[in-house]
C-alpha cells in the first residue's frame, strides 16, 4: 500500500467532493499516518487548509473519510511562514513498505535491534521541500525521531529516544510549575 492509493480514494469519495465544491481554493497542507506493525491501528488523515476561511478541515480515511475541523490552527497570526500561511503538497507516492526497509536499514547500521511496533508520520511542505516527520515506537519502550526528505527518501535526522525520556522532561517541567517558572 502506498498514500497515493489513500489520497485516490479520498477524492473518489462523496464527502470529498462535497467538500471540494464548498471550498474551491482548499488544498492539502499535511497527511498524517500511523502503521500499526502490533493491531489494526492504521490511520491515514489529509489536511486541507481553506484560505479564505483560513481553517483546517481533516479527513480522517479509516473511519469513513469523517471530516473534522482542526482546532487551534490556521489563524493568519500564529501559523505563518516566510509570508505563507500553509504549503501545498502534491507529491502522495510513498509506499509504507519501502519507508519502513529504510528504517530498519538505519536500525541495523546504528546498532538497534528493537522490533518496530509502530510507525507515525506527518507529511508537510516547508520553504518548497517535502519532508517525513516521524516517531517510530520500538518495542522495550524504545522511540525514534526521524525526518525524511521526499521524494528520495534521504535520512536527514535520526535521533533514538526512550520513553523515559519524556518522564524526565514531564518531571522537570512540573518542578519548573511549582517553582513559578512554567
Amino acid at each position: 500500500m502506498n498514500l497515493r492509493f489513500y489520497f485516490e480514494k479520498l477524492m473518489s469519495s462523496e464527502a470529498y467532493r462535497n467538500f471540494i465544491k464548498k471550498n474551491p481554493g482548499a488544498f492539502v497542507c499535511s497527511a498524517f499516518f500511523v502503521i500499526d506493525k502490533q493491531g489494526k491501528g492504521d490511520k491515514q488523515h489529509f489536511d486541507f487548509y481553506v484560505p479564505a476561511k483560513s481553517k483546517i478541515f481533516s479527513f480522517m480515511v479509516e473511519e469513513d473519510f469523517r471530516l473534522v475541523e482542526l482546532e487551534g490552527v490556521g489563524r493568519k497570526d500564529s501559523n505563518k511562514r516566510d509570508g505563507k500561511l500553509f504549503e501545498e503538497i502534491k507529491f502522495f507516492d510513498i509506499d509504507f513498505k519501502g519507508l519502513e526497509r529504510i528504517i530498519l536499514e538505519r536500525m541495523r547500521e546504528e546498532g538497534i535491534k528493537k522490533d518496530i511496533e509502530r510507525l507515525l508520520f506527518s507529511l508537510q511542505s516547508y520553504k518548497g521541500k517535502m519532508l517525513l516527520i516521524g516517531s517510530i515506537f520500538l518495542s522495550g519502550l524504545g522511540l525514534l525521531n526521524v525526518k525524511i526528505s521526499v521524494p528520495d527518501l534521504q535520512i536527514l535526522s535520526f535521533e533514538r529516544l526512550s520513553f523515559f525520556d519524556f518522564f524526565k522532561v514531564f518531571k522537570r517541567n512540573n518542578k519548573n510549575k511549582k517553582k513559578g517558572r512554567g
